[in-house]
């Protein structure tokens, strides 16, 4: 990308202005982040069929489904664990929703606060069907977080570093990420894990890290013409001329050591702005995917507009006749899914162990948000154990063992992973017996496959149909 295209992608302006949302505000960045359910430290928007052009461009299978346009949304993230506590946001979709029929085909109700109609699913989340092909999600279903934001007076205070970015000019972005990281870290931790750092070269670890500990935020953006386009920016309180000879193999080095691995950075041009470091280069497959799994809005937006599409009966509890024809069909589609997610894990090439610790969560994550209406409770309670066995494989990663009896539960942790933990819980009472026999990557596998093997005979015998 030229200096001159930067320049453009940075500083065009460009105004995307949406009909008038029901609660009097247009469902842009800026307007979110004043009417926040909650204090934000992050944003992000994405452009979905500039994405999946990109993708297709570069012949990478990654799957990013139909449904929606764009997504706009704020959040607070746990910055250390990359997952978010609550994020709420709307969405660009192919039709207007009704709130009485997408209340039916999500398997929830229809609830109202104040003078506004909202859709509580079972995936904790509150829906707001809009007009003019809009949609606006907030998760977790907290219905005081959900009173908060429809009833905002635009009060919240907002963090100066978001504040600039939500004025970055859509226009030419298919992807933006932004977070807030102002006194997120302590020069004296800092100082303590650089000392150890072998990209550093002569650098003295003191002076970085009070470079480090002054940032104000970071961005990550990727253009509309190719994944090459990606550039990630971080700001700082202080000049970081002195540290940009190194700032590509630290970088690399601290994804790396935070299991974040983006080997692609190390080859990345950097450039020094005021206060600014730029990294420019393409970005990798896996990397586009970890940034488009930080956030659930995407994928949920899509699977609300797929289920919304099915016909009234086919969307009702697969009871009563045709209900075993639902069921099988529901059952067969989230075997299949369940099957692709434990294939992203096995075929994913881990430059290191925390990035397989992260990964492996994260499509336990993904397999947590995948639609359950009508699909066999035996087959769910498959698809639970798989999900608790990537996630607590992860954990024994990053802690070195796995507790079975204490260190894992159900459908998620009890903490650490933002809502999920907190709704999934321990109700389903999940199988430790299959965690018990997690002892490596290896073994989780190997599980894996013979709770596959067991399902997949039970389903046939049951349903009559192969599996």
């Amino acid at each position: 990308m030229s200096n001159h295209t930067i320049v453009r992608l940075l500083s065009a302006i460009y105004f995307l202005w949406l009909p008038t949302f029901a609660f009097g505000q247009e469902a842009k960045l800026d307007s979110l982040l004043h009417r926040s359910p909650s204090p934000a430290n992050a944003i992000g928007y994405m452009h979905i069929p500039a994405l999946k052009k990109l993708l297709a461009d570069a012949n990478i299978p990654l799957t990013i489904d139909d449904g929606v346009e764009d997504v706009w949304l704020v959040s607070e993230l746990n910055t250390s664990s990359l997952v978010p506590n609550w994020e709420a946001g709307y969405a660009t979709v192919s039709k207007t929703l009704d709130a009485d029929k997408l209340a039916v085909a999500m398997d929830g109700y229809v609830d109202k606060i104040g003078d506004q109609p909202v859709v509580w699913t079972p995936k904790q989340s509150y829906l707001v069907p809009l007009s003019d092909n809009r949609i606006g999600f907030l998760r977790p279903a907290r219905r005081s977080l959900a009173a908060s934001w429809i009833n905002s007076q635009e009060n919240n205070p907002i963090p100066a570093y978001l504040t600039q970015q939500a004025k970055q000019p859509e226009a030419f972005l298919s992807l933006m990420l932004a977070v807030d990281l102002e006194n997120a870290f302590s020069p004296a931790r800092l100082a303590s894990r650089l000392s150890s750092f072998e990209s550093l070269g002569n650098q003295d670890p003191q002076a970085l890290a009070q470079l480090l500990s002054s940032v104000q935020g970071l961005s990550i953006i990727v253009g509309r013409r190719s994944l090459s386009e990606c550039i990630l920016s971080v700001q700082f309180g202080q000049s970081p001329a002195e540290f940009a000879p190194h700032a590509a193999a630290v970088l690399n080095e601290v994804l790396n050591n935070n299991g974040t691995a983006a080997p692609e950075v190390a080859s990345w041009k950097t450039k020094v702005d005021g206060n600014s470091l730029t990294f420019q280069g393409p970005i990798s497959a896996n990397s586009l995917d970890g940034v488009l799994n930080v956030f659930s809005l995407q994928s949920y937006a899509a699977q609300v507009v797929k289920e919304s599409s099915k016909p009234a009966e086919t969307a009702a509890t697969g009871t009563g006749q045709g209900g075993d024809s639902r069921a099988l069909t529901a059952t067969k589609t989230y075997f299949d899914s369940v099957k692709g997610l434990v294939e992203r894990v096995r075929n994913y090439d881990a430059k290191t162990t925390g990035y397989r610790a992260k990964w492996d969560q994260q499509q336990a994550r993904r397999l947590d948000e995948l639609p359950t209406l009508n699909v066999d409770p035996q087959m769910l309670d498959y698809g639970v154990n798989v999900a608790s066995i990537l996630r607590g494989n992860g954990v024994a990663i990053q802690t070195g063992s796995v507790n079975a009896s204490g260190g894992v539960h159900g459908r998620g942790q009890a903490s650490g992973y933002g809502y999920y933990g907190g709704y999934y819980g321990d109700s389903y009472g999940v199988s430790r017996q299959a965690l018990a026999e997690v002892g490596s990557y290896h073994e989780a596998m190997a599980t894996v496959d013979k709770l596959t093997g067991e399902v997949r005979r039970a389903m046939t015998e049951k349903y009559q149909t192969q599996f």
